[in-house]
C-alpha cells in the first residue's frame, strides 16, 4: 500500500469522526431519549423559607447504600461489617523458601558445599546433622549427602539438592 494513500485515509477518517462528534454534541439529546424527555436542572440559591423533608433524604440515602455505588458489581459485599470493633488479624505471610543451590560435594568425609543459605554469605560446608539457619530464620538440617545429591530439611520443605556440573 502506498503510504500517501495510507496518510491520506487517516486524514479522511479523523475528519469524519470529528464531524460526526459535532453534529453529536450539537443535537444535545442522548440516542434513544427525545429532547423533551431531558430535564436540566440549574443549580441557583435555595429559597429561604424552602426546607427539604427528612422522609426525601432518608429514602434516598436507603436507595443509595441498597445499590451500593461504591462497588463494581453493585451487590453488597460477602464480608460482613463488624460494628463492634473486633480487629480480626491477617495470617502472617510464610517468609520466601531460601534459594538454596548445592555448589559440591568434597570427601571422604562426605561435606556438601552450599550456596544461599539465609544468614550466610558466600559459601558454607555443610557435614550430614549440620543446622545451618537458627531461629529467627526458619532451622535447616542436613539430613543426607551422597555422592551428587544432599537433602537438606526445613520445617515445612524438603530440598533434594544435585551438583549441577560434576567434576571430572
Amino acid at each position: 500500500m502506498n503510504p500517501l494513500h495510507f496518510q491520506r485515509g487517516l486524514w479522511i477518517s479523523a475528519l469524519a469522526l470529528g464531524v460526526g462528534a459535532v453534529v453529536g454534541w450539537e443535537s444535545g439529546a442522548p440516542r434513544g431519549i427525545s429532547p423533551e424527555a431531558v430535564v436540566v436542572n440549574r443549580p441557583g440559591p435555595t429559597p429561604i423559607g424552602q426546607t427539604i423533608p427528612s422522609d426525601s433524604i432518608d429514602d434516598a440515602a436507603s436507595a443509595t447504600s441498597d445499590h451500593d455505588p461504591f462497588r463494581l458489581t453493585r451487590e453488597p459485599s460477602a464480608v460482613p461489617y463488624d460494628a463492634s470493633g473486633e480487629v480480626v488479624t491477617a495470617a502472617q505471610p510464610t517468609p520466601p523458601k531460601p534459594p538454596l543451590a548445592l555448589s559440591g560435594i568434597v570427601g571422604p568425609p562426605w561435606v556438601a558445599v552450599l550456596e544461599g543459605v539465609p544468614g550466610r554469605t558466600g559459601s558454607v560446608l555443610a557435614k550430614v546433622g549440620d543446622t545451618l539457619a537458627r531461629p529467627p530464620l526458619t532451622p535447616l538440617v542436613v539430613h543426607r549427602i551422597w555422592r551428587d545429591t544432599v537433602v537438606v530439611r526445613g520445617a515445612d520443605t524438603t530440598w533434594t539438592l544435585t551438583v549441577y556440573h560434576p567434576w571430572r
